[in-house]
């Protein structure tokens, strides 16, 4: 009986829908909690109004498909008022009951939202919070084209941070790194993932992360940027709270005594749920962190005092994490209005937008080489966006299936990865879009897929984390015991062998070259051998991790490397990325979904109680 609505109808009717969303409906008790969930169960599954919706009927197995089960977790979270851990798996995997069960102890148990902000669209060009900045732009000489972008940074270069430990040098420290980072590369046993974009090539450096922000100390042009200060007015300062993670490294530490501490330096309030991830754009004069909300707002902030640069309200609610184009005057982001907006990096004003079929949630992603920038959207298409020329030059359709997670570029081979909510990694040419092989799973993946230089990684639905080369064979399954959403964050390190802690140690004798750190929906953070798959340690935290992991060096604090985490519950963790011991937690009044970002002592992450918050991480 169950047939598949059209998209452009589903789309009219969720946009309707969010115009409603501050007429939440007040489910007092069970029966009208019942009805509504009838009620949307049936429009999203296209179900004409006198289908009786049973109590034992399985959303997927009644017609429903990934991103119906999507809409239909958007649908029930605007209509509740609040959000709603593990709804949306429960919608994949339960019965209408389950459903109806899991909502009501949601609606009990909710966490208050804070006190909102408004949406004021009187300025939806830019914020009233800060003076309007004159658009520099000149002849963007490397387009064919000819076309005009503005490229106030094109000289001077810069550095993007980005969530699963992605440091992305476009130049900003290339000279420096000649000077500087020639000892540390033959010394210093850990290292980190790094695009550098002058040679065009994917290659490793050691400690991007500290060695740039310390050698941005020494050099007069940067110190000024990066003194790191707390700002006279703190919006809320949280006290050090006490872990309750039962990690297997945690033990080593007491509790009581953590050697690392975390304390909010500034947070910023957004005017609804923060979901996005921060982008960082590390330049000459400032550091800015980029990030959205279900406000509508995309903000621009100062990383060492939380002041808003600039703040824009666009068309819907925003998700998708932010991206940096290659000329560094360009944010690109992805919003619920089918859009993909780039905006002008020093006021946020409109460059150009480009439209697709469909929401996106996916966070665009970067082509060093060419300055492409890839975007998935719930359409089921990848789209080729040259902001240069403001044209789409290619675009793929999966197959069908949302593209719900970001895509990856690799450079060496020069492959394009997408994953899409029907089960498919797609491989493609990121010059032509030409497919060059799929791999299939029988679960949807909202994993985004990372690349290291021999394999690319994914996590799925079933709570597999798979490692596949660059051709396509698979070339090992780890298997956790939840579901997968985070993504995996790639690290090349060292380990010392006494040092790791395990409950399934490697059979390999050597020191893996390669790590893989990913959350899964069991509370639990892995850290895998790249190579092979076998698992190095694991840590138990108080809640589901949905965020990406953040593996980052240690050095400020006397350590070779860290990992940043968050659990569903608002805890922010960081560990040993040696060993999984626990160093520093604290507890933000929200849930936690945004993945955090690690700049020098500095922490940045997105919280569900509407602000965002950066956190320093200092040695006790």
């Amino acid at each position: 009986m169950a047939s598949k609505i059209a998209i452009d109808e589903l789309m009219r009717m969720c946009d309707t829908r969010r115009q409603d969303i501050n007429k939440q409906t007040v489910w007092k008790d069970i029966e009208s909690v019942r009805l509504k969930l009838q009620t949307l169960w049936k429009e999203c599954l296209g179900l004409l109004n006198d289908v009786v919706v049973e109590e034992d009927a399985h959303f997927m197995l009644s017609g429903g498909d990934s991103l119906q089960a999507l809409r239909l977790c958007d649908e029930i979270t605007v209509a509740m008022g609040t959000t709603s851990v593990g709804l949306l798996e429960v919608i994949l995997d339960g019965s209408f009951s389950d459903v109806l069960s899991h909502v009501m102890t949601e609606t009990h148990n909710a966490i208050q939202p804070s006190k909102k902000r408004m949406l004021d669209y009187s300025d939806t060009a830019v914020s009233s919070k800060r003076q309007l900045k004159e658009i520099v732009t000149v002849n963007a000489t490397e387009s064919t084209l000819g076309s005009v972008v503005p490229s106030v940074r094109k000289t001077m270069g810069f550095v993007v941070v980005r969530r699963a430990g992605e440091v992305i040098d476009l130049g900003c420290f290339q000279k420096m790194q000649e000077e500087n980072f020639s000892d540390a590369l033959e010394t210093n046993e850990s290292k980190l993932l790094v695009t550098d974009t002058s040679d065009n090539h994917l290659g490793f450096i050691s400690n991007p992360s500290h060695e740039c922000y310390k050698t941005s100390q020494k050099n007069s042009a940067f110190k000024k940027a990066t003194e790191l200060r707390v700002p006279h007015e703190v919006t809320e300062t949280l006290p050090f709270t006490e872990s309750t993670g039962i990690g297997e490294g945690s033990r080593k530490d007491s509790l009581d005594v953590l050697p690392l501490g975390l304390r909010v330096c500034w947070s910023s309030d957004t005017g609804r749920c923060v979901d996005a991830s921060p982008v960082l754009l590390v330049g000459p004069d400032r550091t800015t962190v980029f990030i959205g909300s279900h406000s509508h707002r995309l903000q621009a902030l100062d990383l060492f005092n939380g002041e808003v640069i600039w703040e824009r309200i666009l068309g819907d609610r925003l998700e998708s994490s932010a991206a940096i184009s290659k000329c560094g005057s360009l944010v690109a982001v992805g919003c619920y209005d089918r859009q993909v907006y780039f905006l002008d990096v020093s006021c946020g004003e409109t460059v150009w937008t480009f439209e697709t079929g469909d929401v996106v949630k996916s966070s665009p992603a970067v082509d060093p080489k060419t300055g492409m920038i890839f975007a998935g959207s719930h359409d089921g298409n990848i789209y080729a966006l040259d902001p240069l020329s403001k044209t789409c030059i290619w675009q793929y359709y999966c197959g069908g299936g949302a593209v719900f997670s970001s895509p990856c570029v690799q450079l060496s081979p020069r492959q394009l990865y997408c994953s899409t909510l029907s089960g498919n990694l797609h491989c493609l040419n990121p010059d032509s879009g030409k497919v060059l092989w799929t791999y299939s799973s029988t679960v949807p993946f909202f994993s985004s897929p990372h690349c290291s230089d021999s394999s690319v990684f994914i996590g799925s639905v079933n709570g597999h984390i798979i490692g596949i080369s660059h051709s396509g064979d698979t070339l090992w399954d780890f298997s956790a015991k939840g579901p997968i959403f985070s993504s995996p964050c790639i690290s090349s390190m060292t380990f010392l062998t006494n040092q790791m802690i395990s409950t399934t140690p490697s059979r390999s004798t050597q020191s893996p070259k390669l790590t893989v750190t990913c959350g899964s929906h069991d509370s639990h953070v892995y850290c895998l051998n790249g190579n092979n798959g076998s698992l190095l340690w694991k840590f138990q935290t108080t809640g589901k991790v949905f965020s990406t992991p953040f593996v980052f060096d240690g050095a400020l604090w006397g350590l070779r490397s860290l990992v940043a985490v968050c659990s569903t519950d608002g805890k922010v963790w960081v560990l040993d990325g040696e060993t999984g011991t626990l160093k520093a937690t604290l507890s933000l009044p929200g849930e936690l979904f945004s993945s955090p970002v690690v700049w020098g002592h500095n922490l940045v992450v997105g919280c569900r109680n509407d602000y965002v918050y950066c956190l320093e991480l200092t040695k006790k």
